[in-house]
Formats: C-alpha cells, structure tokens, sequence
C-alpha cells in the first residue's frame, strides 16, 4: 500500500515538473493539447467576468419588470422628481421642467431594466453555465483520465513485477505443481484480468475527454460571441437612452422657449438683461439705450444725486441681486428701490461690469490708452474725440447718455463729494479693461498700469463731456418710466413680527352668495373692525379651569397673551370660501394634494387681512359642543358626512411605545373608505423622517410623509420665510431643543447658531430664538437666550404651550410651554407660538392640503390643545378618552359655559370609530 502511494506521489511529481498531465498528453495530439491548455484559463475568465458583469446590475437579480425597476436607483430618483413638483407651481418652468424630468427619468429606468434583464438572460447566465457546467464538467472527465491512467500505469508495473516474480520462482526450484508457483500464477491472471478491465475504462474515459475537448474547440467561438452580444446590448441600450433623451430635451427646451412668462413678468418684453451683449440687448429692447443705464440713472436722478459717496459705498448684497432680478423681470416695477440710490448705483456698475464686451470696446483698447498718456491738454482731448467718433453707434449712444449723467453727478460734488476723479476712479474699470489673455503674464502685470490710465480716461470725458458730447439729452428717452414718488421705500423686512394666523373659524349666521364675497385681500369696513378684532381677543383667550372634585388631572394652562394678540390679524390664504366650506368652483373630490412652494405657501401664511374678519368655514359636522359619546347612528352620520380626519398623535395614536388597540386598523379602514386622514401634533422633538419611521415601526402603515404636521416642521416654516426673506443678510436660528427640531429647521435651509457644522468664523447675527422641547435646557441656555433677545429685532418663537407631558409611570415631565415661560419670565418678550391650539398649524395643512374644515374631525386627548385647536378652525371635535384630559373635565367646562374647550362628542378610544365605518 506504502509502495503504491510513493509511486503516486511520483507521477504527481513529475506532472507538475512538465507543466501538462503525462497520463493525458499520450492521449492528445498537438492541437488538442493547446485546447487542454485554454480550458482553466477560460473557466477563470467565463467565472471573473460574470462575478463583475454581476455588480454592474443595479436592479434585483432576477426580479421581474416592475420589482427590477422599483429597486433602480433612476426610479428613485423620479419619485423624488415627482414628490418634488407636487409641491411647485405646475405652470411655472421650474415645475414644467421638473415634471417632463421625472417622467423622462422613469423611462430611462425601465429602459436600464430591460437592458439588465437582456444582460442577464443572454450574458450572464451562459457565462455562469460555462464557468460553473459546462467547463467544470470537461475537468472533472480530465481529472478522472488521469486518475485512470495513473492507476493503470500502476497496474501494468504491479502485473510486470508479478510475472517477473513468477519466473524467478520457479527457476529456483518451485517446480509447476508447487503452491508458491500456483500461488504466484494465481495473481498473475488476477493482475491481468484488473488490468484488462482497467484498460477499458481508461480508453472509454478518454474517448468522452476526447470528445469534450473537441466539442470545446468547436464552440470556442460561441464563448467568444457572449462577450461580442455584451458590448452589442450595452450599445443598445445606450441608443435606446440616448433617443429618448434627445426627444425630451428637444420637447423640454421646446416648451420652455414657449412657456408663458409668469405674472410678474406679463408686463415686459425683458427677460435678458445682466450678462448681455449691448448690440443684443438693444435689439431685443427695440431702444438705443440700454434699460439697466436708462432705469438706474432716472432713478438716480430722482433722488441719488446728491447721496454722499453714490457709487463708493457698496449696497446690501440681497437688495442690489433684489434689484437685478426686478430688472431682468419688470423693470416698471423699479419704483419701490428710488430710496436706496446705493443700490441702484451698484445695479449699474454691476451692469457695465457684466457686459461680455467693455461700453468703451476692446477693439479701441489701445487707442484710449495712448490719447491717455498725451501730457499736452488739447491734444488729448482731439485725440480723445477721435476714438469717441470710431466707437459703434450703440456704443456711442450709451457712453454719451451716461457722461451726460456723470456730469450732472459731478455738478453735486460740494453735497455728495463725488468730483471727477473719484467717479473716474470707481467707475472707470467698470467702462474699460483689457482683454483678457489667457497666460499672458505681462498682459496681467499690466493691468494695474492700465487702470490709472482708465481712471484718466474716464476722468477727462467727464469733464469735457458738453466737448466730447455736444448737445441737450432727455435722459427718460424710452418713456417707460415716470418720476417716482418720494414716500416710496425698499422695505427690508415686514412691519409686523406678528404671528400670520387666521382668527378663530366661525359659522357664518346666514349663507351669503358667492358673488356677494369680497376679495381676501379687501379690507373690512373700518366700523366693523374693532368690534371684531375684540371679539376675537376674548374668544382666543382661554377661560379658567373650573374646579370640578371629579377632576382626576389638572388640564394645562396653554393660551398666552402673546399667542392671542398674535392671533388678532387674520392672514386669508387664497380666495375666500363659499359657505358651503368649499372654493367657488373647487371639485367636491375632497383632500386633493396642491402643488405648492413651501417658499410661496409661506408668503402667503403671512400675508395679512386689515380687516380681522374671521373666514367663513360652514357650519360644522357636529351639533353644538355638548360632550356626546359618539356611537350607534350618530356615529355612521358623522363620519359618513366627514371628507377627513386630523388626528393628534400621542395618547391618540399611541402611548410610549405601543400603539393604541385598533387604532392602525382606523386607519386602514378609513383609507379603504375613501376618508383621508392627516396628523398634528405638538411634539417637537422628532422631524418629520423620524416621525414617519416611528408610524412604521408602531404598524402604521402606508402612510405619506407629507400628512404629518408637527409644531417642529411649522416652527421651521415660519422662521424660514421670516428669516430667509429678508432682503439683508439671513440670520441664524438659536435652538433651545432636541435633534428632531434641529433637523427640521436644517432642512428648511435655515442656518443654526452654536452648529458644529458652522464656520465659527462665518458665524451669522441670531434673528430668532426658538423653544422647543429641551431635554438638556439649563441656566446656561438660558442666559444665552436672554442675551440673544436683548436685540429687538430677535424673534422669540416657541413650538407649542404644552406645560408638561404625562410619562408611562403615571409621572410628568416638564413641557415646552414650561421652557417657553421661563424664557419669557427672564427675558420680558412674549414668544410667538406656531403649535396648537394656534390656528397657524392648521394654515400649514390648507395650504398644502384642499381641506373643508366643515367636513373635517379633529381627533385629539388634550381639551386646552385639540379640542380648543378643533373650535378654533371650525372643525368638528372628538375627544379620545386614552390620553390626558377625562370626561369629568369636559363636563366642568361645560358647565362653567367654557364651550370652546368642550368637544362635540367622546370616545373611550379611537378603535369605537371603527364601527362607524363598517360596511
């Protein structure tokens, strides 16, 4: 056994000394011993290639069309597109480009699906059948010729040493009778017969390995064709991208040289001003002097010319890029910046500074350079008349308009202290520069030489300009503009820091017509107004708990001064509401998503009414707030009446970290209903991700991030249109609140003090201080707060009045509304408060959302926040008995006549509404 191992081990030995099987290559001619030899290097190839190709997929391997496709991250990336554009105006081009985005992205997504599927079917899984079948299936036959061959061999030596013995035997005396001679004669045959039997299976082996290499070179060119058919699918499939791209743009770009131009701009031709060549824009303009130096220098002569510094002191970077745009887009609307001449300075020097070529050419370049670097007066100025005769007409035109001005600027210099010189000096490389090179390092060592000889250049045309110039000039020579008035003013913030929210909803007494509605943005009658505006303050105001023994929690105190006075002005958000609760001419398909900017939505949350007229809503689904359970018939009625339901979350939804009984079957069974469903509420400690992964993981599912509203995503809406509106430098927010909040307000763009992310050295001027739910609140923030609101244009605002929050153990902990007043107390400002029960939360959700407060239910457990939240917006009113407040102290409020903290009906849990809504 030892002696047949060693010999094994031998012939293994001397395979590896000549590079190829000994026991095969007897076997092979030339050619199939080169075929033998391709055999591992292509099973590694086919196995290489499929492992890479495999990673190159992007969708679901072996998925079907619509799985594979929903995977890609180009599908992905139109969902975003589609979400994206839901929120923009569909007409504008932003929303125009977006939408035609997302739907080219969608095609190009399943044309990668079908490509990947191609790759698969026909690439992918013959390589893996070459690599992992076919191939491994021909070795294996080689691997076991070998083993037979090898044994073979082995027994041929054994057979010969056994015949060798058998005759050596017997010549020393074993004669044929013997036993060592039948012994030895015995094993001889024996031998033989394994050997003839080996020698067959050997030659049947090798017969099948023969026939697999040849039937390996025969399809070596099928192999190759595999990787010929990857690169003719790949090419496919980009063809097939690169089509539907190039039909896209050309509809995209089709579209959008024909989009209507929006309002703002329905009143100009002009479209291209900043940036334009003068010959282009003059044409475009039908004018021979450039809009940008006729509106800047009207303006200018109106009220600028005797400003001190005009055209040295620099401008607000947000009024002058304000200005730019107003110019681009409606320049008769120019009217407003008059007041802020160094705006209006700046926009001209920006305009002369952004034309590709100089007003005073490149070509003549070195003509004003030399007229300049003549001592002798007279000649320079003949030389400098020389060069103003060779410029363009529409050059010339402009150059003289605008010396004209200058020399009218410079009669002023004893008042504005702009000789000249200085006009020269910084307006003069805004006329003139030199060309530029690129690499040209002697041409950029120059250019601060040149700029003396500009600033002469300059200086001697203004000057001389009646020389240079000869002749009166109307300065208003396109008629398009008229004197401004002097009270007109460049507003940079609003006058108000206000809270923008409605008045509180009520039911109108008697239907009115539509047509009888006035406009939204008509003031009341001035008689009318402060009557209403009292009203308003004593029904916003919150009315002392009664004391009641049945009270078993003492309900929080939630409406502050603040809030209220705030509350006053009312902000209507689009055409008044006929009082049936709908829009005049609005489809009766309820909750209907609107496409709108949260930019534009925000603007107009806080625009506001003179008039303080609350908005007629109808009357609401439920009888007047007397505290019923709801069930039985009242219950089909009500909610068969309902378009939708807004539902507080915690100790509705959910308590801690369990849902409510039945509570996700409410709502599966509302959307099978056709009943939407959205949810407010006042904790701000999570953004609205984090929020919507916290209804997944409590088995609510299907939901839209877009239907939670939370104080946190309010608050930063709010802040965003105050703070990023502003026509100076935006401000940065000072967070006394949790991650969650701090997320949102990131997401809104907003910049936060104190962040790690900040450049400590860019840091911004806090503009707003805001409170929300502060596990780590100290005296330190505290203090930093107060310091914060010494500014009195700091905003103070505050997510929610909540003054504590019930815990699992039956134990409190302290509220934002708490936060809120120690903040207040030490700083003596009142906060503006965005939560409920201030009606700016439900603002938000109107304005995203096409929602009839009439035929809507507010399902909440706090009486002072939900229920008084629900009045307020004249919703119907459900209070659910599994969080906060208990049936003893709605029944104390309504005792005491307090009706705006008494809801309509009660339920012991939201799972009872699911009866309303069986079939």
């Amino acid at each position: 056994m030892m002696k047949r191992q060693l010999h094994r081990m031998r012939q293994l030995a001397q395979t590896g000394s000549l590079g190829r099987t000994p026991e095969t290559a007897e076997f092979l001619g030339e050619d199939l011993q080169q075929v033998e030899q391709r055999l591992e290097p292509a099973k590694r190839a086919a196995h290489n290639v499929h492992k890479r190709l495999q990673a190159c997929l992007q969708g679901q391997s072996g998925a079907d069309m619509d799985k594979r496709v929903k995977k890609l991250p180009l599908m992905a990336l139109s969902t975003t597109m589609a979400e994206s554009f839901k929120e923009l105006d569909p007409d504008s081009s932003m929303g125009k480009a977006l939408e035609m985005s997302c739907a080219i992205q969608n095609q190009l997504a399943r044309i990668l699906a079908e490509f990947e599927m191609t790759l698969e079917r026909d690439v992918l899984q013959p390589l893996s059948r070459l690599s992992e079948e076919e191939l491994p299936a021909i070795l294996k036959h080689k691997k076991s010729l070998q083993k037979l061959v090898s044994d073979w061999n082995t027994l041929k030596s054994r057979l010969s040493q056994a015949a060798k013995n058998s005759s050596s035997g017997q010549g020393l005396g074993g004669g044929p009778g013997s036993y060592s001679h039948t012994t030895m004669a015995n094993k001889v045959e024996t031998l033989k017969e394994e050997e003839e039997d080996l020698k067959k299976k050997v030659e049947q082996c090798k017969d099948e390995y023969l026939a697999d290499l040849y039937h390996f070179a025969t399809k070596e060119d099928t192999y190759a064709n595999y990787f010929i058919h990857l690169m003719e699918i790949q090419a496919d499939y980009h063809r097939k991208s690169l089509s539907s791209l190039d039909t896209a743009l050309a509809e995209l770009k089709e579209n959008h040289s024909q989009a209507d131009p929006s309002p703002s701009m329905t009143a100009t031709p002009f479209s291209r001003v900043y940036g334009v060549s003068l010959g282009a824009h003059l044409q475009e303009l039908g004018q021979d002097i450039a809009l940008p130096i006729e509106a800047c220098v009207l303006m200018l002569l109106s009220e600028g010319v005797k400003e001190e510094g005009l055209f040295r002191l620099a401008a607000g970077a947000s009024v002058l890029k304000r200005l730019k745009q107003t110019m681009a887009s409606d320049p008769r609307s120019l009217q407003e910046f008059c007041s802020d001449p160094h705006a209006v300075a700046g926009a001209l020097k920006s305009y002369l500074r952004e034309l590709p070529e100089p007003l005073m050419t490149f070509d003549l370049y070195d003509d004003w350079m030399r007229a300049a670097s003549l001592k002798e007066p007279g000649a320079r100025l003949e030389a400098l008349q020389e060069v103003c005769s060779r410029l363009p007409r529409e050059n010339f035109n402009n150059l003289r308009y605008l010396m004209k001005f200058l020399a009218r600027l410079a009669e002023e210099q004893e008042v504005n202290k702009m000789t000249p010189s200085n006009i020269a000096i910084v307006l003069g490389p805004n006329l003139l520069w030199p060309p530029e090179k690129e690499g040209d390092q002697a041409q950029l060592d120059a250019a601060s030489v040149s700029s003396i000889q500009v600033v002469g250049v300059v200086e001697a045309l203004i000057q001389n300009t009646d020389t240079l110039f000869p002749g009166d000039i109307d300065f208003n020579v396109s008629g398009l503009f008229s004197a401004p008035a002097p009270q007109d003013k460049v507003s940079d913030r609003p006058a108000s820091e206000e809270l923008p929210t409605i008045a509180m909803l009520a039911p109108a007494p008697a239907p009115a017509p539509a047509s009888a509605l006035a406009p939204a943005s008509a003031p009341a009658p001035a008689s009318a107004s402060a009557p209403v505006a009292t009203k308003e303050r004593t029904e916003s105001e919150v009315p002392p708990r009664p004391a009641s023994p049945k009270v078993s929690r003492s309900p929080p105190e939630v409406a502050a001064q603040a809030e209220d006075m705030a509350r006053k002005t009312p902000s209507p958000l689009s055409e008044t509401l006929a009082p049936t609760g709908r829009r005049p001419g609005h489809d009766p398909a309820p909750w209907t998503f609107r496409r709108a900017d949260w930019q534009v939505r925000a603007s107009a949350l806080c625009r506001r009414s003179e008039s303080g007229a609350a908005r007629a809503c109808g009357q609401p689904l439920g009888c007047m707030a007397c505290c019923e359970r709801l069930c039985g018939a009242a219950l089909r009625d009500v909610l068969g009446r309902a378009q939708g339901v807004l539902f507080d979350c915690d100790g509705v939804l959910w308590n801690g970290d369990r849902a409510v009984p039945g509570a996700p079957e409410l709502l599966e069974r509302l959307a099978r209903a056709g009943k939407a469903a959205l949810f407010v509420s006042n904790n701000s400690r999570r953004a609205r991700p984090e929020l919507a992964l916290r209804f997944a993981r409590l088995g609510f599912g299907g939901l839209r991030a877009e239907q939670l509203f939370s104080s946190a995503l309010c608050a930063a809406l709010l802040l965003r249109q105050r703070l990023l509106g502003l026509p100076d430098a935006p401000g940065s927010v000072f967070v006394l609140g949790g991650e969650g909040l701090r997320a949102e307000l990131r997401a809104a763009g907003l910049r936060l003090a104190g962040d790690p992310s900040e450049d400590p050295g860019a840091a911004l001027r806090v503009r707003a201080v805001l409170v929300g739910y502060d596990e780590h609140f100290s005296f330190a923030k505290l203090s930093e707060a107060c310091a914060h609101l010494r500014d009195p244009d700091c905003l103070l605002v505050a997510t929610d009045r909540d003054p504590w929050h019930p815990l699992s153990d039956g134990s409190r902990t302290p509220g934002t509304g708490s936060l809120a007043a120690a903040v207040e107390t030490a700083s003596g400002r009142q906060a503006l408060v965005v939560g409920k029960p201030s009606p700016y939360m439900f603002e938000c959700i109107t304005e995203h959302f096409s929602v009839d407060p009439a035929r809507t239910l507010m399902v909440g457990d706090r009486l002072e926040t939900d229920i008084l939240f629900g009045h307020r917006c004249g919703m119907t009113t459900v209070l659910t008995l599994t969080g906060v407040s208990r049936l003893e102290e709605a029944q104390a409020y309504l005792a005491a006549g307090q009706h705006d903290l008494v809801p309509h009906y009660y339920v012991e849990s939201i799972a009872d509404l699911i009866e309303g809504l069986e079939d």
